[in-house]
């Protein structure tokens, strides 16, 4: 009996697309500027490949020799301008993510967040756009460095079994944490990764609405 489902964020409930250029490209320049430093400024086909990677290895493969206090530096930035620019502008989130979080809730499953944002970032988003989910963890929180120890968390929080959750994402990183924790994976296949990335999924969808009827089945 499914007990629980755990969502990615970015490319499965919600897309950073219209807001995410903009933000590095400021953030860079706040770096450069106050750094003495002269990187460049990537565009959404650079970044959008990196998209749900732990924020360090993000910076790490934008820039391979950032030093740590500019990582810092940049970190700090850009979560400025995330909160800033989720509270103008929004971003966008994908149709049915409210309905079908709802939906699930009242299944009466906990419904999670499972993603390699940093909190400041995900309850931007959360309150944005008034979602709900249960008491959630994430990276940087409980020695968490990943999806999969965000998972293996509410497994052990919760004392579910590995066939009680439901792992949710667009991302390689999104199956091997169901993977690795022996959790049934729906990939989402609409959002930022290639189906290469996900096509060994238990199941694939193409719309968030398809998933309440895939659990209940």
């Amino acid at each position: 009996m499914i007990k629980a489902v755990a969502f990615d964020m970015d490319g499965t409930l919600y897309s950073s697309e219209p807001i995410i250029e903009e933000v590095y490209a400021q953030s860079i320049k706040a770096l450069n500027q106050e750094k003495k430093t002269q990187y460049d400024l990537p565009d959404f086909k650079t970044i959008e490949p990196l998209i749900g990677q732990p924020v360090k290895l993000f910076y790490q493969s934008l820039f391979p020799h950032i030093s740590q206090e500019n990582m810092s530096f940049l970190g700090a930035k850009i979560m400025q301008g995330f909160q800033k620019a989720i509270q103008t502008h929004g971003g966008t989130l994908f149709e049915g993510a409210k309905e079908v979080l709802q939906t699930l809730q009242n299944q009466g499953l906990k419904v999670f967040v499972a993603s390699n944002g940093k909190r400041e970032y995900l309850e931007a988003i959360i309150h944005k756009f008034n979602l709900s989910f249960a008491p959630f963890v994430c990276v940087e929180e409980h020695g968490i460095q990943n999806k999969s120890q965000i998972l293996a968390w509410y497994l052990k929080t919760y004392s579910f079994k590995p066939s009680q959750i439901i792992m949710v994402g667009d991302r390689a990183s999104d199956l091997l944490a169901a993977r690795d924790n022996q959790c049934f994976f729906i990939g989402c296949h609409f959002g930022h990764g290639p189906l290469e990335e996900i096509q060994t999924a238990d199941v694939l969808v193409n719309h968030l609405s398809e998933i309440p009827k895939i659990i209940q089945n």
